[in-house]
């Protein structure tokens, strides 16, 4: 019956940590390493170790609201320094430029300037458990270059800077009264373009995300998410990021 008891007791509304606070309620920016992999059709595969901020927002309560946001570009550039460097290292020092082809020169799949955020509101609120619609907004990066039809290496579509906005939900469940587990679903779809490269008119992409976080009440978390990219065009492209992080709260 104790046990019992004690199951029952859990909620969101008890999530404690060791200064006694709800750690649910102690919003503020998240600070991670990631190991991101991404997968295309046409292109070749590549994956690569980053580190990363986020925020998040969080409420329990029924009609509460709950934000996330990233900027994954900031990962990703920052991954890509130790090959700036070197190639900055070889112009001053007057010496031979690595020219080895780097994968992820064909091929991106990733955020723009000002990042992807969702933002929900709690329509169902539970001890244990939470449901909570809302929007997705963003802007993300894509392109692609490969051979086809003989030619060489050349920009395919889709391809380009496209700014998109689409439905989301996320579920929450408390299985304990030490951690909470997220999981999501948004699904972005492309109305803008800035019109650099690609073909004029072609279809927008569309992009679905799916992803799980886990919260615990000493600040530390992980997640996984997989973003993929819907080509709604004659190419067929295909293209898959994975990205999975482990950090801690600010």
């Amino acid at each position: 019956m104790g046990i019992c008891a004690s199951s029952f007791a859990q909620s969101f509304s008890a999530l404690k940590n060791s200064k006694d606070n709800n750690p649910m309620l102690q919003n503020g920016f998240k600070v991670y390493v990631r190991h991101t992999s991404v997968v295309s059709k046409y292109t070749p595969n590549y994956s690569g170790v980053t580190v990363n901020v986020g925020f998040r927002s969080d409420e329990y309560k029924k009609g509460g609201t709950r934000i996330r946001y990233e900027n994954p570009t900031l990962g990703d550039f920052l991954s890509r320094i130790p090959d700036m460097v070197k190639t900055t290292k070889a112009i001053v020092n007057d010496t031979k430029i690595d020219a080895t082809p780097k994968k992820w020169e064909d091929h991106g799949h990733g955020g723009g300037l000002l990042g992807w955020v969702q933002y929900y509101f709690n329509a169902v609120a539970k001890d244990k458990f939470l449901l909570s619609p809302g929007f997705s907004a963003g802007d993300y990066i894509y392109g692609s270059r490969y051979e086809a039809n003989g030619q060489n290496k050349a920009d395919m579509d889709p391809y380009g800077y496209f700014f998109a906005g689409g439905p989301a939900i996320m579920a929450s469940y408390l299985p304990t009264n030490k951690f909470w587990i997220d999981g999501y679903v948004n699904y972005d779809i492309a109305f803008a373009k800035v019109n650099n490269r690609g073909t004029a008119g072609y279809q927008k992409p569309h992009f679905l995300t799916l992803g799980a976080d886990l919260y615990t009440s000493t600040k530390l978390f992980g997640g996984i998410r997989l973003n993929r990219m819907i080509d709604r065009g004659i190419s067929n492209d295909k293209s898959t990021r994975l990205d999975i992080s482990v950090g801690f709260g600010l």
